[in-house]
C-alpha cells in the first residue's frame, strides 16, 4: 500500500460539500518564491494529536508519514516458514526489514510505516515561501492547485487547509476565472493577480489549525 496525496485528501473534503468547487490555475502566491525545502532550522519530524499523519521536513523536501496497524497470531508464526519473532522484532512481513512488535495474548501487534514525498523528487506539489516562518504548500491535481498554509514557531508547526463557506463571495474580486459545470457541481478555477490575492485574508480561505510538535 502507498499513501497518495494525504494532505490533498484532507483539504479536498472541505470544499467537496459545496455546489461550487474552487481551485487555482497557478501556484500561490502569484509571483511568489518557490522553494525545494523549508529553512534548515525547521528540519525534523512533526507529530500531532489531531491527526495520524506526521510530516517530515529535510533537505530533500517534505514527506507525509503514516502507520498501518496490524496483528499476527502466534499460531500463524509457529506454522509459517516466512514469519519469525526474535527479541521483540517480527521478521518476514516487510521483506528483509524487521518490525518492532508487542505480544498481547495470542497476537503480536505491529505497525508498518508508509512514507510519501509530497514536495521534491517526482512530486508535483509546489512549496512557496511567504516569509521567514510561513509557507504555502500548493497541492496539484490535474494541473490545478489548492493551498495549505504551513507556519513554524519554535518547535511547533501549524497547518491550515483550503476551505470556504458554501455561499462565499470572497473570490468575486478575482476577474480571471474559468468555469466548468458537471452535473450539479460548478468547478471554478481562479487566476488571481498579485493585487487581487493580497486582498484576500488568509483566515477567509483556511480552516481550523492543526497543531504539530517537533519530536
Amino acid at each position: 500500500m502507498k499513501i497518495i496525496g494525504l494532505l490533498f485528501v484532507l483539504c479536498s473534503t472541505f470544499f467537496a460539500k459545496s455546489q461550487i468547487s474552487y481551485d487555482f490555475a497557478n501556484t500561490l502566491p502569484p509571483e511568489g518564491e518557490k522553494n525545494a525545502a523549508v529553512l534548515k532550522t525547521y528540519f525534523g519530524t512533526y507529530s500531532s494529536d489531531q491527526t495520524d499523519i506526521d510530516y517530515q521536513f529535510n533537505k530533500e523536501g517534505v514527506f507525509a508519514i503514516s502507520f498501518i496497524y496490524n496483528s499476527i497470531s502466534r499460531e500463524t508464526i509457529r506454522e509459517s516458514s516466512i514469519y519469525s519473532v526474535k527479541d521483540g522484532y517480527l521478521f518476514g512481513v516487510n521483506g528483509v526489514d524487521s518490525l518492532p512488535c508487542e505480544l498481547q495474548g495470542e497476537y503480536y501487534h505491529f505497525a508498518i510505516m508508509f512514507k510519501e514525498q509530497i514536495v521534491g523528487g517526482t512530486a508535483t506539489n509546489v512549496l512557496s515561501k511567504l516569509n521567514q516562518t510561513t509557507y504555502i504548500l500548493n497541492f496539484e491535481d490535474n494541473g490545478h492547485f489548492t493551498p495549505s498554509y504551513l507556519t513554524f514557531k519554535g518547535n511547533e508547526l501549524s497547518i491550515q487547509h483550503f476551505t470556504y463557506e458554501d455561499a462565499t463571495t470572497i473570490f468575486d474580486v478575482i476577474t480571471d476565472k474559468s468555469e466548468n459545470t458537471i452535473g450539479e457541481m460548478n468547478y471554478v478555477t481562479l487566476s488571481p493577480t498579485k493585487e487581487e490575492w493580497l486582498g484576500i485574508m488568509q483566515n477567509e480561505i483556511t480552516g481550523t489549525k492543526l497543531l504539530f510538535e517537533k519530536r
